[in-house]
């Protein structure tokens, strides 16, 4: 487990994946708005986070090889709680796969990537000819740059 902070998420996952790590959870340190109103956790003063954090893509994941998560703060410091009190804790990172005969997959680009424009361009014959066994779903996620800096600009964004 590691807390959120500055790096990118790929950073966090490539530095557990170099010390062995077979998986990280990275624990939120960010109250999620929707979880202060249900009492789960406290901001403190501070402001809560509208949305869930998009864990994304930097485009230096070619070599990451584990899979990870975010866990939301309160399920974080509830877990942390316990390893302070010298308890163990044992978690496990499952995804139920449900066998069907058409495979779903997305693709996740922003515009200003050459590198997916151009993939969707070059996939875009072998999508048509899956059309019966797979869907095909582009998504394309735009971003000003404001939530992954801290600057004044962005804060009436």
């Amino acid at each position: 487990m590691a807390n959120r902070g500055s790096c990118t998420f790929q950073t966090k996952v490539r530095n557990a994946q170099r010390v062995g790590a077979a998986a990280l959870i990275v624990a939120d340190n960010v109250c999620r708005c929707s979880d202060e109103v249900a009492g789960l956790c406290n901001s403190h003063g501070a402001t809560c986070e509208k949305e869930s954090p998009f864990m994304g893509d930097d485009g230096s994941e070619h070599d990451i090889h584990i899979p990870s998560m975010l866990m939301s703060e309160h399920d974080a410091e509830s877990i942390k709680a316990k390893l302070v009190s010298g308890h163990s804790v044992r978690l496990e990172i499952a995804w139920v796969v449900v066998p069907t005969k058409t495979v779903q997959y997305n693709l996740w680009t922003t515009p200003a990537r050459p590198a997916g424009n151009q993939f969707l361009l070059e996939f875009k014959n072998i999508a048509l000819a899956l059309k019966d066994s797979a869907n095909f779903k582009p998504y394309s996620y735009i971003d000003s740059g404001c939530k992954l800096e801290s600057t004044d600009d962005c804060q009436e964004e």
